[in-house]
Parts: C-alpha cells; sequence; structure tokens
C-alpha cells in the first residue's frame, strides 16, 4: 500500500474480516462423567480495542464453522496511523486485530485463547489458520490449543493531489454534494 520510504498519506483504509472456523480448540465442558469433551464457542473480534463483533455460539463442538463477516472502515488519520506503527511489532501494538475464542455458559463464559494479527497491509487478501495463544488478563486461557481459519483483506484510499490544469482518472461512481447561501436584498 506505501513503503517507509516514501510514505503517501492514504485517504482511508477498509480491513474486511471473515471468521471462517476453528479447529481442536480447547475442551471446556465437562461430560456427565467429569471429563472436558466439548465446547460452546464463539469470538469476539477487534480491532484498537474496540469491539467490531460476536460470532453466533456453535454447541457442543470444538471444530466450529462460522463464516461470518465484518468490516473496518477507518478515516485519513486513524489509517495513516496504522501505517506507521506497522512496524512496531504485534502484542504491543494497539492497532491489532484480536479473536478472542470464549465458551458460552450459563453462569460465566470461559476464556478459550485469543488470535492476535497485524492487519496485512501490504498483502493480496489471503485466509490463512492462525494458532490460538494463551491471551492477557482476563481473556487468558492456561490450556489454550487450536487455531482459527481468518480471512482477511485490506484495501486502501489514496489521497489525491490535484494541481491546477492537470486531470486525474476517476472510475466508479462520484458523488457530490452542493451547497449554497442566498441572500435577500430587501429595497
Amino acid at each position: 500500500m506505501t513503503s517507509s520510504a516514501h510514505p503517501t498519506p492514504i485517504g482511508g483504509i477498509e480491513i474486511d474480516v471473515t471468521i471462517v472456523r476453528g479447529r481442536n480448540l480447547v475442551a471446556k465442558d465437562k461430560s456427565l462423567f467429569g471429563k472436558k469433551k466439548a465446547s460452546d464457542p464463539y469470538v469476539i473480534f477487534s480491532f484498537g480495542g474496540k469491539k467490531y463483533g460476536k460470532t453466533k455460539t456453535i454447541s457442543k463442538t470444538l471444530s466450529p464453522v462460522w463464516k461470518e463477516s465484518y468490516k473496518i472502515v477507518l478515516g485519513s488519520d486513524k489509517a495513516n496511523a496504522v501505517l506507521r506503527r506497522q512496524g512496531t511489532g504485534g502484542k504491543k501494538n494497539p492497532l491489532v486485530l484480536q479473536f478472542h475464542i470464549f465458551d458460552k455458559d450459563i453462569m460465566k463464559d470461559d476464556p478459550m485463547g485469543t488470535v492476535t494479527v497485524l492487519p496485512p497491509l501490504d498483502s493480496p487478501p489471503s485466509t490463512k489458520w492462525y494458532n490460538v495463544e494463551e491471551g492477557i488478563g482476563e481473556n487468558r486461557c492456561k490450556d489454550a490449543s487450536g487455531q482459527l481459519e481468518i480471512k482477511i483483506s485490506v484495501s486502501g484510499r489514496k489521497m489525491l493531489s490535484l494541481v491546477s490544469g492537470n486531470s486525474q482518472p476517476i472510475s466508479g461512481t462520484i458523488r457530490v454534494g452542493l451547497g449554497w447561501e442566498m441572500e435577500t436584498r430587501h429595497g
């Protein structure tokens, strides 16, 4: 999208995320004989500390299929902040995609682990398996296991710099709003 040698301000970023499925997730629910055999997993998806979505709960499985999609639209300021922070690493970078997996329970939902992904700004759309990690704080799961399959696509809107007399090719739809003020003169 942009290189650090020639940073070009951009007008915004759209991040499309599809939480496809999980496999080999940790079992949190006990059977009648006390052995953990299944979970009722769901995923809470966030970016930059803001929650963007929650999948439906899939009952009694360690390999759920969600196929649920979400879109994040970032304006110019936030998009350029993402570009500046891209090289600062994953876990300490607040501008990461986070997928917190939970087991739905009657009293309190149990954490099942977390997947953390840097937005792939310079990559084509891709679907990949990501390892589930322990997570931190209230989302920590000591026995986290398995993987999430996630599809991520990032597209940017470039800022146009127009010089009088030059033309700029534009494709797609353009919406223009006009406004004016009217004065009434008496007399």
